[in-house]
């Protein structure tokens, strides 16, 4: 991570491999090279033809219940002390208990089991499944009686794909972990919202799209975040430098971001950026960039990891969030909002690449959400020079976030379970799945307006 002496090289020749029909990347490395949905689509088909060409047989009867509750399993890698595991929390355990019954199926060898613990106290059935083969887990999931399999790991490093190539459940959808198409039908449904796939995009994605009002859930924003978010600005008129702040994981940084990142450094003097302290190499790598752009070395600050608690507080201290690209942030841009930082974010044409747009049209600061580079510069530079930019920002933050779909995950549930229900109906009454927006609850199947959306066949 850090050492982009080829990136623009591999890029280019990565993409141009894969337009020759030549695997040249994981669908998961490419989301952090190419803003291309066209690209993205096409890797992502190769991806699944080159590694799982058989499919499940389909379609699967649909299980009968005795207690009328649709059986809901979430599978992933990260239920420990992970970003989608605090994102979830709060939807596992008020999912509707009258109406669902919600599983978990983890792995992630080397794990503590009280690093679980939180997940596991929120779902009905937790399930290690790490000493298991694929055929073991599919026959559990089919013996279990599961209606839904939600993969929130897709196409990820620590994925299991091939349990979903076998089919587990008669619905089957790829969530939150993989933000992009998973390239083939097998998936029923992508959970997305209208601005992250917007209609003339929709067609790059091979699944059906379940359209929420934002696509992400979040940990439910309380009093002690308003109290940050108040108590910010007073921290920050204390300081005597700005901090700009960007906690996105490493590979999302490349040389695209750090260039726009130190024209800001270089317009706000008096200014440092804090970034995840990621390895020895990370760091020798940025420090050279920085000096080969001009800038002094203590002007980029490397930050260790936290607990979740102490790296939230962590966010009294930073002035401005700079989003990457096209790998946008998730849970670290949300965390920021919700602390009341304002964040700077560029966006795309594909869904990684506008994340950030999504999460601030949910807060009314769409104007923080930029198509050029020159602007995401400038609106940066706009931020750190003037505060009293920053505690309007503030303010509005404080204003918004209570009634914010974008925090609260109710409303986020409610939505979520009617989709769910819509996609159980159309399967029992022997419907092909359709995209479906859903909005405060209630659904609107999409799929006659949008003959590029491909169905199961």
């Amino acid at each position: 991570m850090g050492g982009w002496e080829n990136f623009e090289v591999d890029a280019r020749r990565a993409a141009e491999e894969i337009d020759r029909g030549h695997l040249a990347s994981s669908p998961f490395s490419m989301q952090s090279f190419s803003d291309s949905p066209v690209l993205l689509q096409r890797c992502s088909q190769m991806f699944w033809s080159h590694y799982y060409q058989y499919v499940g047989e389909e379609p699967l009867a649909f299980p009968a219940s005795l207690d009328n509750k649709i059986k809901v399993v979430y599978l992933s890698p990260d239920f420990a002390n992970h970003p989608v595991a605090h994102a979830l929390e709060n939807l596992l355990r008020s999912h509707t208990r009258t109406k669902f019954h919600v599983s978990a199926l983890y792995w992630g060898a080397g794990r503590a089991a009280s690093d679980y613990d939180r997940v596991r106290a929120s779902v009905d059935e937790f399930i290690c499944i790490d000493d298991m083969q694929d055929g073991e887990v599919v026959n559990i999931c089919r013996e279990s009686g599961f209606h839904i399999a939600i993969d929130l790991a897709g196409s990820t490093q620590s994925a299991r794909t091939a349990l979903f190539a076998r089919r587990l459940a008669p619905i089957q959808i790829s969530w939150l972990g993989f933000l992009g198409t998973m390239g083939h039908k097998t998936y029923d449904y992508l959970i997305a919202d209208p601005v992250v796939i917007p209609q003339h995009l929709q067609q790059f994605y091979d699944e059906n799209l379940i359209l929420l009002p934002c696509f992400q859930t979040n940990m439910h924003v309380g009093s002690e975040c308003y109290r940050e978010v108040s108590a910010h600005g007073t921290n920050a008129s204390e300081r005597t430098k700005i901090v700009f702040g960007c906690f996105n994981n490493g590979y999302k940084i490349n040389p695209l971001c750090f260039g726009m990142w130190a024209r800001i450094l270089e317009a706000v003097p008096d200014s440092e950026l804090w970034l995840n302290d990621e390895s020895e190499s990370f760091r020798c790598n940025v420090t050279r960039e920085a000096i080969r752009y001009g800038l002094s070395a203590d002007r980029i600050q490397f930050r260790p990891r936290l607990p979740i608690r102490e790296y939230h507080h962590r966010y009294h201290k930073v002035d401005v969030a700079l989003d990457t690209f096209p790998y946008n942030g998730g849970v670290t841009s949300t965390d920021a909002l919700s602390r009341g930082v304002p964040l700077v974010s560029l966006f795309g044409q594909s869904f990684q690449s506008r994340m950030g747009r999504s999460f601030l049209s949910q807060l009314g600061l769409e104007d923080l959400s930029c198509s050029k580079q020159e602007d995401y510069v400038k609106r940066a530079i706009l931020l750190g020079s003037e505060a009293k930019v920053r505690m309007e920002i503030r303010r509005s933050l404080k204003n918004s976030l209570p009634g914010s779909f974008l925090f609260d995950p109710f409303a986020f549930r409610d939505c979520l379970e009617a989709a769910l229900e819509e996609a159980v109906d159309l399967y029992r009454a022997g419907r092909a799945p359709a995209t479906m927006l859903v909005t405060k609850g209630r659904c609107v199947e999409l799929q006659a307006d949008l003959p590029l959306c491909p169905q199961r066949q």
